[in-house]
């Protein structure tokens, strides 16, 4: 979705912070002065992901992944790797043919049940339902074994990868937000040294940008009414 690369946006906090380099010196990651392009990406991927919260505060599900996921789940394992932006689960749903109204139900391993199927070679999904529970953000793990190998849909709120220091490190994000993230990136930079004059604006710069990501993503329901001004000879 975005379009600005990690090197513009360092370029521009780099503006933001007096302390220029060449273009060319941008991918090196021990170009600067007080701040080295490595510094300011640690800065950048923190503002990133500072925005990725504001934006779910507003929309919780706008960074979710639907319809393009498979886990293929086979009669013979319980516990299956998750992909690498994994955050949150949303659903699951079974594709394979004949098998579609077997449900899934999340149900913690501290629980007798888990316990209980989890013991058992044989607990398989008789009952029309699999019971799972998500291991920290890279894995998932059921109580019961399927009853046959299913094709299964997943959606889930995906993490933002990290930008990298180069040209072509972009990020899934609109780039009217990369204004926000470079007054984050900066206000941290300057945060090194708590006594700097500019943290203070930097912080201001913050609080005027924040509100207006938010106001972006705020869902809607219906379309804004076009204003007329009352009749008035």
């Amino acid at each position: 979705m975005g379009s600005k690369a990690a090197t513009t946006l360092i370029k521009n906090i780099r503006r933001n912070l007096s302390e220029p380099v060449s273009d060319d010196d941008l991918t090196n990651a021990a170009s600067g002065g007080d701040w080295t392009n490595t510094d300011l990406l640690e800065h950048l991927n923190k503002a990133k992901d500072r925005l990725w919260d504001v934006v779910r505060t507003v929309k919780k599900d706008y960074f979710e992944i639907t319809g393009n996921t498979s886990l293929a789940l086979v009669s013979t394992s319980r516990n299956y790797a998750l992909p690498a932006t994994f955050r949150e689960l949303v659903y699951l749903k079974i594709t394979t043919p004949g098998y579609e109204t077997i449900k899934f139900l999340p149900l913690g391993q501290e629980t007798e049940l888990f316990k209980v199927l989890f013991s058992d070679p044989d607990a398989h999904a008789d009952s029309e339902v699999l019971y799972y529970d998500v291991i920290g953000v890279e894995r998932i793990l059921f109580a019961n074994f399927p009853p046959v190998t299913l094709a299964t849909e997943m959606g889930f709120i995906a993490a933002l990868a990290d930008y990298t220091l180069s040209a072509s490190s972009t990020s899934d994000l609109r780039d009217e937000w990369a204004e926000y993230i470079e007054a984050y990136a900066t206000m941290l930079a300057v945060g090194k040294t708590p006594g700097d004059s500019r943290i203070a604006f930097w912080n201001r710069e913050i609080a005027r940008l924040e509100p207006k990501v938010a106001a972006s993503v705020a869902p809607r329901q219906v379309r804004d009414p076009e204003y007329v001004e009352a009749y008035n000879p």
